[in-house]
């Protein structure tokens, strides 16, 4: 039986998009909003949240097989940077 292509590979490739944009905006609300934060520490959050999004836009256009482990770096990935906003508050405060 060939593929017929439905609506969950576009669901799935919309889903890894909203991720990606989810860490920007994680990235862009600690860098822009938070003023009384450390300097140094807002671009290293800033910066790994950017390139955490790069990622997971990188991890979104593989095929399906090939993103079982990719899912799991991902989702690390998003603790690590969850500790790294918790971290750099409780050293700013």
């Amino acid at each position: 039986m060939a593929d017929r292509p439905g609506l969950q590979p576009e669901r799935t490739a919309l889903s890894w998009e909203r991720t990606s944009l989810g860490f920007l905006a994680i990235g862009a609300l600690v860098l822009l909003r938070h003023a009384e934060l450390a300097l140094p520490g807002r671009f290293v959050v800033a910066a790994l949240a950017f390139a955490l999004a790069l990622a997971v836009i990188v991890v979104g256009r593989r095929r399906a097989a090939r993103r079982r482990i990719a899912v799991l770096c991902v989702g690390w990935a998003t603790v690590a940077l969850a500790g790294a906003v918790c971290v750099l508050v409780w050293w700013s405060t």
